[in-house]
C-alpha cells in the first residue's frame, strides 16, 4: 500500500504525525507548568511518587 502512495501523500502523513506529537508535547508542557505554579498540585505529585516508591521498595527489616 505504501509503495503505491505518492511522495506527497507520504509527506502529508509524516507532517500529520509530527503535528500530533507536537500537540501532545504542548499539552504536557502546560500540565507541567500548572504543577510548578501551584504548590498544592506539586505536593500532590510528590506524595503520589513517594507512595509508589514506598510500595515498590517496602520491605520489612530483617535485623
Amino acid at each position: 500500500a505504501i509503495v503505491d502512495m505518492r511522495l506527497k501523500a507520504l509527506t502529508g502523513l509524516e507532517r500529520e504525525k509530527l503535528q500530533d506529537e507536537y500537540d501532545d508535547l504542548e499539552s504536557k508542557i502546560q500540565e507541567y507548568q500548572a504543577i510548578l505554579t501551584n504548590e498544592n498540585l506539586l505536593y500532590g505529585v510528590i506524595k503520589e511518587e513517594l507512595l509508589i516508591v514506598k510500595t515498590k521498595y517496602a520491605d520489612p527489616r530483617r535485623t
